[in-house]
């Protein structure tokens, strides 16, 4: 049963959403596409998309700087409490869940499950500490 589903976005592409990533220069972004136990239009908008922050070394403008952005309800805790405000739900979330990771100036980009439950990309469930390529428009789910 998934927790949370959510799709890979590139900002600027097709269904990503434009208003909460206008004002952020981000490469990445996650489009929440279900949550466990209400519905999507329950998600106060300025949740429904969550910009992929990331931790870097080296300046972000760098060509082919490692970027690396942890997602978890630890990493984004207002997100994850508007996605699953049911404690029980909201806890089945790994503090640290995965990270993508990519190269900065390109669309190269891979997941690495960090997490206790289960985590699947585009229906295959991923190894702990395994990174998998992963591109716009994939589908990550955490399940229980």
């Amino acid at each position: 049963v998934p927790v949370l589903a959510a799709a890979l976005a590139l900002p600027g592409a097709p269904g990503a959403g434009e208003a909460a990533l206008a004002a952020r220069e981000v490469r990445f972004a996650l489009d929440v596409t279900q949550v466990g136990g209400r519905t999507l239009a329950e998600v106060p908008a300025q949740y429904v998309t969550l910009p992929l922050e990331a931790e870097t070394s080296s300046p972000a403008a760098v060509p082919g700087a490692k970027m690396t952005a942890v997602v978890g309800r630890a990493e984004q805790p207002q997100h994850f409490r508007a996605w699953l405000p049911d404690e029980g739900l909201h806890n089945l979330v790994s503090r640290r869940a995965f990270e993508i990771v990519w190269n900065e100036g390109t669309d190269d980009a891979w997941i690495t499950f960090l997490g206790s439950h289960l985590l699947s990309v585009n229906n295959k469930v991923l190894k702990k500490d395994h990174a998998e390529p992963i591109k716009a428009g994939s589908t990550i789910r955490l399940t229980r």
